[in-house]
């Protein structure tokens, strides 16, 4: 195995040990707040190639874990432009937006704790199933 697919597979595994822990509990659909939409996409946007190119539909499936009222975790897709260029197509992503630490001096509504866009680093049938462990079926 060569060490690419080695790193992959290992972040992949340390990625998937969260779900272990939120695979018993239910989720409730939530509607993101227009401040939390934003947060998402620009996350999901400095990921890319070309941050200024992403194109997000109009809405992201969101669910909230019934046992943890104050994480999210976000699922859509996002098409941007490759290296040549050219759109390359939507691909999915996964984003678990958790609030910040409080004290003094925080100025961000939230922290992205994890995301994972398809096509990159991740197939995108990884991140599909990352959605459907959190209830989300369709994005």
């Amino acid at each position: 195995m060569n060490m690419k697919r080695f790193t992959v597979l290992a972040i992949a595994g340390m990625l998937c040990a969260p779900l272990a822990a939120h695979a018993d509990g239910p989720y409730s659909s939530i509607d993101l707040t227009s401040e939390q939409t934003e947060f998402v996409k620009q996350a999901v946007a400095k990921r890319l190639k070309d941050p200024d190119s992403a194109k997000f539909p109009d809405k992201f499936s969101a669910v909230r874990d019934d046992s943890d009222k104050e994480s999210v975790t976000v699922c859509g897709e996002v098409n941007g432009k490759n290296s040549f260029g050219a759109y390359s197509g939507a691909t999915p992503f996964y984003i678990s937006l958790i609030p910040p630490f409080s004290g003094p001096g925080t100025k961000e509504p939230f922290y992205a704790l994890v995301t994972m866009i398809g096509g990159g680093e991740f197939e995108p049938a990884v991140v599909v199933e990352m959605c459907k462990e959190f209830g989300i079926r369709s994005f």
